[in-house]
């Protein structure tokens, strides 16, 4: 069942336009926001049979090789250099419609990809009335931000692989809008617990099934909003993803 991870950061003008974010509330209420947004902008759309929904998703795993340039892992330190690749990395989209108005979420397996990369992104593509790009937060993906490199007076970011990031959610997107389907939505959250942060009371995950004619949900939209390390205490930083 394909899913799309919605992590805490990313540049999304449901906040301030060129900031992180992080919060439970704030994650749960802008996903719940973007589809009221939708229902609100189309008064029809609550009707059976309206709604179509779109997934995709895209590799955005960097080459790891000597002949290659030298990707920086992002946090932990500086000089951290990939070594191999463990889990590719993937750029996944949502796209959700009623032939009139159109969104796309969008998530990035990356530490948080920053707004202007976001920006470009939204000028790749016409006709959508919001567009969010989004990052799991991952630290064992390369450095887009540029305080990871191999020293602390060099950036680790490489500006061609970044470009590619950009150019392959747009193409997430686009396919995804190619994909999508008549569905019906649920939506619903619950607090999370052994979550490795000092405010576990305050953190949610948000889960919203996407469902077609199978009473089986098709696909998945999760905001975890949580660092990706608070999963089990066995993680432990490396140079392999």
């Amino acid at each position: 069942m394909p899913y799309i991870a919605r992590g805490c950061y990313g540049s999304v003008r449901m906040n301030a336009p060129g900031q992180s974010f992080s919060g439970a509330v704030t994650v749960a209420r802008t996903l719940r926001d973007l589809m009221l947004m939708l229902l609100l902008a189309s008064p029809g759309l609550v009707a059976a049979g309206e709604l179509r929904v779109g997934f995709a998703e895209k590799d955005i795993t960097p080459a790891v090789d000597a002949s290659k340039p030298a990707v920086w892992l992002a946090g932990y330190g500086y000089g951290r250099k990939a070594t191999g690749v463990h889990d590719p990395l993937m750029a996944r989209a949502v796209v959700l419609t009623d032939g009139r108005e159109k969104i796309a979420l969008a998530s990035v397996d990356l530490v948080g990809l920053q707004y202007a990369a976001t920006q470009q992104v939204r000028e790749g593509l016409e006709g959508y009335r919001h567009i969010t790009v989004a990052s799991t937060h991952n630290h064992e993906g390369p450095d887009v931000i540029g305080i990871w490199g191999p020293t602390p007076f060099q950036r680790g970011v490489s500006d061609k692989y970044v470009k590619s990031v950009i150019d392959q959610v747009v193409a997430a997107i686009r396919e995804a809008e190619k994909n999508a389907t008549d569905v019906s939505l649920s939506m619903g959250s619950r607090r999370m617990k052994h979550c490795w942060t000092t405010t576990v009371s305050r953190w949610r995950r948000t889960v919203c099934c996407v469902c077609s004619d199978s009473p089986a949900p098709k696909n998945t939209w999760l905001a975890w909003s949580c660092n990706g390390t608070a999963t089990p205490r066995r993680w432990a930083p490396r140079t392999r993803w």
